[in-house]
């Protein structure tokens, strides 16, 4: 590919990730390795905070399945759910990060779930949505979570040769999405959010899928501002006790834990859901042929 190409994908792919594949301030440099050609990783110095998601790594470890064409000794820190996708030859190259929030106590009771989901295109996944709801009755009980406001970030998403119509796709989906959360939701926008001072009393409930995008800009947002996570949403093991694992704060309330290689020969399956028209769509914009 081209650097003209690579500039032309980069554009197309990061538009297509507005706003949850957005920058948020952290210590160390990040990016979409889909959107780097091999000459500027090549000169690039210190561990590299990957948030690039199942397709387009396992396209990157197909392309360079040896990190030897990296003669500066790259060295890449990626989600810990994809670690099964990892050559062996990478192992000593990699380390992995998996997101972290600070224990404390509630400035306020739980008052507001919030929601972040794709839809359109076959993004929206109705069962995923019903199953985080599920999850969140049986964490609040029923009479609480009956009781919680409920606010939801839609990413639009449409593809210009998707076989059902935009309009059609996000008409139906948001119907299916009105059945499963009831009358009383509030849709929010990215300006709404974005301007919020404080998400204290606020559970996070992030159902975007990490088909592209390891990790959700809003979800950064609102943890550091003062909103939780749904609880459960955090491995619950204690790996922060190994010597291998450093913490690195994003925020004063949340961070990533990052640990060193220590899983592998673990076969690799993609998302169950996987839409047929995701790979067509992920190739036209890597300009692959």
């Amino acid at each position: 590919m081209s650097l003209e190409q690579m500039a032309g994908f980069s554009g197309k792919f990061k538009e297509s990730l507005w706003p949850f594949g957005l920058n948020y301030a952290f210590a160390w440099k990040m990016d979409f390795l889909c959107c780097l050609n091999p000459e500027s990783l090549s000169r690039h110095q210190g561990p590299l905070l990957v948030r690039d998601g199942e397709l387009p790594l396992r396209d990157f470890f197909r392309a360079h399945p040896e990190p030897s064409s990296f003669a500066n000794g790259l060295q890449l820190v990626i989600g810990e759910r994809f670690a099964p996708l990892v050559p062996t030859s990478w192992n000593s190259r990699v380390r992995f990060y998996r997101l972290w929030e600070k224990e404390r106590p509630l400035a306020a009771p739980v008052s507001e779930l919030l929601l972040f989901a794709h839809i359109g295109a076959d993004f929206f996944s109705g069962k995923d949505l019903e199953e985080g709801l599920k999850r969140a009755r049986e964490i609040f009980g029923e009479s609480a979570f009956a009781k919680l406001k409920k606010s939801v970030f839609f990413k639009m998403f449409f593809w210009e040769h998707s076989l059902q119509s935009p309009e059609a796709a996000v008409i139906e989906e948001v119907m299916e999405a009105g059945r499963l959360l009831g009358e009383d939701v509030k849709v929010l926008n990215f300006e709404s959010l974005q301007q919020r001072s404080s998400y204290e009393g606020c559970a996070v409930l992030d159902l975007s899928p990490s088909w592209f995008c390891a990790d959700n800009y809003l979800t950064h947002l609102a943890l550091s501002r003062g909103a939780r996570l749904l609880p459960g949403e955090t491995p619950s093991r204690t790996a922060e006790e190994s010597p291998s694992v450093s913490l690195e704060m994003i925020s004063p309330y949340h961070g990533f834990k990052i640990e060193e290689f220590s899983r592998g020969g673990e076969e690799f399956r993609f998302s169950p859901a996987w839409p047929s028209w995701l790979l067509p769509w992920y190739v036209e914009r890597r300009g692959m042929h």
